[in-house]
């Protein structure tokens, strides 16, 4: 038991670096000699000057609370139940060090603190992610991430558009959910259109490389190179990979809407974020049509609506307050 004591007593008495710091949490949260271990903490509080007021142990309470002490690790951890008094006045310090060892990283990554960005109709935000990441947030679209960065990943959830700017980390990947996919990053520049209410997910890579999998589909995972572009359709489970211009496709950025062989649905959905209307049409009729347009960032919807009716001759329509009917 004088080992134990020596060295817990050698621990607290001055401040170590993190590599020491850690060994000697792993040796404490260690199953092996836990009596020893307890009788160590004993003598060590029968030494230390301390007064123990309700303030401390309502800390203390509430630690036990956040770590689940009292119940799932008793058995566990039997000697820090013995501490007592030791609690009180050197264990709340090292029981936070402890959890930052011990709970692993993923629970606090689940725990942390989420952050929601959205943005509205008509809306764009440029937000800073907090490892520096660059996101360009698109109109009508949702971001949640937590405020910090733990463990050994950057996990970002989106609902529909965003350029990301990726902080170089090597031994942290970026990883953002939309929709059916699952995009991986270490360092690079890229985009996601992933709206929940359109089947068709993109990706477009225009530096680095990114790792695009599919989430019902682990085994498949497609690397794409600068200039590609991924589009996943999750009603027919179809992957379509091509070549892209990305300096047209990077002006989304700058709240321009650039489409390039897009879907006549794809189109009316984005100028429906853009002005914050509504599309009611049969989107059989236009099944089949791709164009490649570019509308500027200060575009009237009227103008907008100008250019389907020159792209395609039969479009016509008739605006009722946010509504426009398609016919």
């Amino acid at each position: 038991m004088r080992k134990f004591y020596k060295l817990a007593s050698f621990y607290f008495k001055d401040k170590h670096s993190e590599k020491v710091d850690t060994l000697f949490r792993q040796w404490l949260v260690d199953d092996s000699d836990s009596e020893q271990k307890a009788q160590a903490m004993e003598l060590l509080w029968n030494e230390v000057d301390a007064q123990v007021d309700d303030t401390t142990l309502r800390d203390l309470e509430r630690l036990h609370t956040r770590l689940n002490l009292f119940e799932s690790n008793k058995k566990r951890y039997p000697f820090i139940y013995r501490w007592g008094k030791v609690a009180a006045a050197i264990a709340i310090p090292l029981l936070l060090s402890l959890a930052t060892y011990h709970y692993t990283k993923e629970y606090y990554i689940f725990n942390s603190t989420m952050i929601e960005c959205t943005t509205a109709f008509g809306e764009a935000k440029e937000v800073t992610l907090p490892d520096g990441t660059l996101v360009w947030l698109s109109p009508g679209s949702v971001m949640t991430y937590p405020r910090q960065f733990l463990g050994d990943e950057r996990n970002i959830s989106l609902n529909g558009e965003a350029s990301f700017k990726v902080a170089k980390d090597p031994n942290k990947r970026l990883v953002v959910k939309a929709n059916n996919i699952e995009i991986e990053a270490l360092g690079t520049i890229f985009s996601v259109v992933g709206y929940r209410d359109l089947s068709k997910t993109t990706v477009t890579l225009e530096e680095g490389k990114v790792r695009v999998g599919i989430l019902d589909d682990k085994s498949s995972s497609v690397l794409l190179t600068p200039n590609e572009q991924i589009i996943y359709d999750a009603k027919g489970g179809h992957i379509t990979r091509r070549k892209v211009n990305v300096e047209r496709i990077a002006l989304r950025k700058d709240r321009y809407l650039v489409f390039q062989e897009a879907s006549f649905v794809e189109i009316l959905h984005a100028i429906e974020k853009k002005h914050g209307v509504v599309f009611n049409y049969d989107s059989s009729k236009y099944e089949n049509r791709f164009f490649t347009l570019k509308f500027t960032p200060d575009e009237s919807l009227e103008s907008m609506l100008d250019v389907l009716k020159e792209v395609n001759k039969d479009f016509r329509f008739k605006i009722k307050d946010k509504t426009i009917f398609v016919f």
